[in-house]
């Protein structure tokens, strides 16, 4: 009588089908994952650009405001002066726009521009949506200490 000893373990098609079924399932969760990091990464722009703003009101003694132009994708910092605080890929007039598939919404009931005064606090609360895809973020300014918070809804 043989005695045949099967060894146990995967085979290599066994593997390879379980790498294929992978790779698929990949391919679908990665795009929902990259529309949600492109709007965070917008978030962190936006919101450190309301530091900068808030900041700027201290030093100079000036109202100073992030603009956000909600219909074109673009937001940008003004003081009381009109002056335009400069920034990384801003155009000519201070001007930044969102990335591609992302967009501004308005949140009702709320002004979109927060406005910063010289002690650092908001002149009025304020707050505006960032949307890629199904993630949504909305970016909040308290006018009572003039902080910006940004939670997302999705």
């Amino acid at each position: 009588m043989i005695n045949r000893h099967r060894q146990a373990g995967f085979s290599l098609i066994e593997l390879l089908i379980v790498m294929a079924i992978s790779l698929v399932l990949l391919g679908m969760v990665a795009p929902a994952m990259r529309t949600r990091d492109n709007a965070s990464a917008e978030v962190r722009r936006v919101v450190a650009d309301a530091a900068r703003a808030r900041s700027w009101a201290r030093t100079t003694w000036h109202t100073t405001t992030l603009d956000v132009d909600t219909t074109n994708r673009r937001w940008r910092i003004v003081d009381d002066t009109g002056e335009t605080l400069d920034a990384s890929h801003a155009d000519a007039n201070g001007w930044r726009t969102l990335a591609t598939g992302v967009a501004f919404a308005a949140v009702q009931g709320n002004p979109t521009d927060m406005e910063f005064q010289s002690d650092g606090r908001g002149s009025a609360n304020a707050a505006v949506q960032i949307v890629a895809g199904n993630s949504i973020w909305t970016v909040t300014l308290s006018a009572m200490t003039g902080t910006v918070t940004a939670d997302t809804d999705s």
